[in-house]
């Protein structure tokens, strides 16, 4: 009844110049907190109501993360249409994903068509670059952001272990390994240290957790690791007129010698979002906010939402990744809840040097994440009720 209640007092608002004239704090109109009164409520109802199938903490906490965005805008000095439509918009994708991805035939189409699009552009980014004779990372990518398609990439190249254990064919594996190593490529050449950094930190996290889940360390992880890392330091060996063509290769060396805090003047900028924080530790400075106070992009997920939505909005996110995370290790000798789990941990570490929560890449990667455990629940429950039979 609630939200009947405020979805009408909404619609009056709308229609009355008078009362959208009536501020709240920080400039913003009415409708700003009962916008966010009136999803956290309706997404309530919903899970009262048992019309979702997805687990219910996972919904409440991503309509309270939402719910509390929205309401951040209130206290906000400026107001950004698009960031508050964006977040409803992956918020909504979230959820009806878990409807597109429920069973194990949907989750490999799924999964087949992430690496085929990622094998496809890459083809295409190389092809483009060999024509025009121009390695620049603009040229590779078009009008794309180099950093967020090398971490979307990422995506596509964990998926490649999955595929391998599916597929049974010499062909098709061969394929397979020919799309990898071009998407490899393509990453190396975005010349995106964040991602380079996300994707090793990725693989050694990951390990350490189904190590020790397993009790017992992966070998083929191990090794995957080992020829990262060999990888890595036979371009730095190579070094010289080799690569110096290569814009990646000169960022690859620079961010061997200086780190990943001084692309793009990041050091400065987390050090003064820090500032930022001390003062607003609590509640935020409102989404969108940080470049008003600080003049540029957090490039930083934990950095933007603990300065936009203070504390409580950096918990509420942090408590809807820690139930992903956790489901998913439950599973964790299930092939399809290491490859979810991998895509998890891969867009939360690029999001430490990238403000990338508001892209569709990194919804799916978490939309994966949920709905992987509930398939292999599903498929439990079945093979228990035959066995019974």
């Amino acid at each position: 009844m609630f939200p009947k209640i405020l979805l009408l007092l909404l619609m009056l608002i709308a229609f009355m110049s008078i009362s959208e004239e009536l501020f709240m704090l920080g400039g913003r109109t009415l409708t700003a907190p009962l916008m966010a009164l009136l999803g956290f409520f309706l997404i309530l109802d919903i899970i009262v109501s048992e019309k979702l199938v997805i687990p219910k903490p996972l919904v409440f906490l991503l309509m309270l993360f939402f719910s509390w965005s929205y309401l951040s805008v209130t206290w906000a000095e400026t107001f950004s249409r698009w960031h508050v439509l964006r977040l409803a918009e992956v918020s909504i994708f979230f959820l009806a994903f878990q409807y597109i991805c429920s069973n194990d035939r949907k989750f490999r189409i799924i999964i087949l068509v992430i690496f085929l699009a990622g094998a496809l552009f890459s083809c295409y980014g190389l092809y483009k670059a060999l024509l025009l004779q121009d390695f620049g990372r603009q040229v590779l990518v078009d009008s794309q952001n180099p950093n967020n398609f090398s971490r979307s990439l990422t995506l596509s190249l964990l998926a490649a272990p999955l595929l391998w254990d599916w597929l049974k064919n010499t062909w098709t594996r061969s394929f397979l390994l020919l799309g990898s190593m071009v998407i490899v490529t393509m990453i190396f050449l975005t010349g995106s240290k964040g991602a380079w950094i996300a994707l090793l930190i990725t693989f050694i996290t990951f390990t350490v957790f189904i190590s020790l889940k397993q009790k017992k360390i992966n070998s083929r992880l191990l090794m995957t690791a080992v020829l990262l890392f060999t990888l890595i330091f036979f371009v730095i060996l190579m070094g010289g007129e080799l690569f110096a063509r290569f814009e990646a290769f000169v960022r690859f060396t620079d961010l061997m010698e200086e780190g990943i805090g001084t692309a793009t003047g990041r050091t400065e900028i987390w050090s003064a979002g820090f500032k930022l924080i001390q003062d607003n530790f609590l509640f935020g400075v409102g989404l969108n906010n940080f470049a008003y106070w600080v003049g540029r992009e957090p490039h930083s997920i934990y950095i933007s939402i603990l300065a936009e939505q203070g504390v409580i909005g950096l918990i509420i996110f942090l408590l809807f990744m820690g139930i992903i995370i956790w489901d998913l290790l439950k599973f964790s000798k299930d092939i399809r809840a290491q490859t979810a789990l991998l895509f998890t941990l891969s867009v939360l570490f690029g999001g430490l040097a990238a403000t990338n929560y508001f892209l569709r890449y990194f919804w799916i990667a978490l939309s994966l994440g949920a709905c992987i455990p509930r398939i292999i629940r599903v498929e439990k429950l079945r093979k228990n009720s035959t066995c019974k039979n």
